[in-house]
């Protein structure tokens, strides 16, 4: 894959799972531009943002956000591509 088309493919996702706190049922409030989902996985995707921030160590990977991105470094990286 190009890294032209993965930026037209980029999925807007956020991060979900444990966090610091613990808690199994928090989920992340940035919205970050994720690779799409490789069609050989079983459902988790941990692949690095465009910023490059990835899911927590025990967390449950990146989910599909119907909000838009907020994260300020994946936008200037699509725009500056």
């Amino acid at each position: 894959m190009t890294n032209e088309q993965a930026k037209q493919e980029a999925i807007a996702a956020f991060k979900s799972g444990r966090a610091f706190n613990g808690a199994h049922r928090d989920a992340g409030t940035i919205v970050h531009l994720v690779p799409p989902l490789p069609p050989t996985t079983s459902g988790d995707w941990f692949d690095k943002a465009l910023c490059g921030a990835r899911p927590g160590w025990h967390g449950n990977g990146w989910h599909k956000s119907i909000n838009p991105v907020n994260c300020y470094k994946c936008i200037k990286k699509q725009e500056s591509q």
